[in-house]
């Protein structure tokens, strides 16, 4: 009985609803991309994202990342859900993770274009829940739930190096580039 999918915008120091930005498609995940004035929404259900103009606080536009598949049941559907994104403002680039346990991928779409240019395999026979971004190396992260840690060069667009980690189902990223450092939170199912 949920309402209308939407963006809220709030005020940081009274959390007061300032705006509402209606979405077509159903969010889940979100990162903002301050210096483009925009947010970028995944909706994991249609395995595309919505792009929201701040400035304007409106959807401005869709990027399908993949369309749907016949699948063994005779039923059309998407092969990947989606969880997170992170944006290299600089680099006008998108990353989302597209999970599935037939294998995953990471989509890569230009933030210029609003267009999917590369969706790279390799990410494991699981889902893909982390991801985080170290722009300055030109890495990506991934985990998978298989303990795996997955690194992505964004200037190769390939896996470049998998690692076995102590987390058996490792789930969020965060990047401390200072320390150079990752740290995983496990599932722990």
């Amino acid at each position: 009985n949920a309402g209308p999918a939407q963006v809220l915008r709030l005020d940081p120091a009274t959390l007061a609803v300032q705006a509402r930005i209606p979405l077509e498609r159903k969010g889940f995940g979100v990162v903002l991309d301050d210096a483009h004035n925009r947010l970028y929404v995944g909706n994991t259900v249609d395995t595309s994202v919505t792009v929201v103009d701040t400035a304007q606080n409106k959807a401005i536009g869709t990027v399908q990342l993949m369309e749907k598949k016949v699948g063994k049941d005779g039923k059309a559907g998407y092969t990947h859900d989606l969880r997170e994104l992170v944006v290299d403002s600089a680099a006008n680039r998108l990353y989302v993770t597209g999970h599935s346990g037939e294998g995953s991928v990471l989509f890569v779409v230009d933030t210029t274009t609003l267009k999917l240019i590369d969706t790279i395999p390799g990410l494991g026979k699981a889902k893909a829940p982390g991801l985080a971004l170290d722009a300055a190396n030109k890495r990506v992260y991934t985990s998978n739930l298989l303990a795996d840690l997955v690194v992505v060069g964004t200037d190769s667009k390939k896996v470049v190096a998998q690692h076995k980690i102590a987390a058996e189902q490792p789930m969020n990223i965060a990047l401390d580039p200072d320390g150079k450092r990752l740290f995983v939170t496990d599932q722990g199912s």
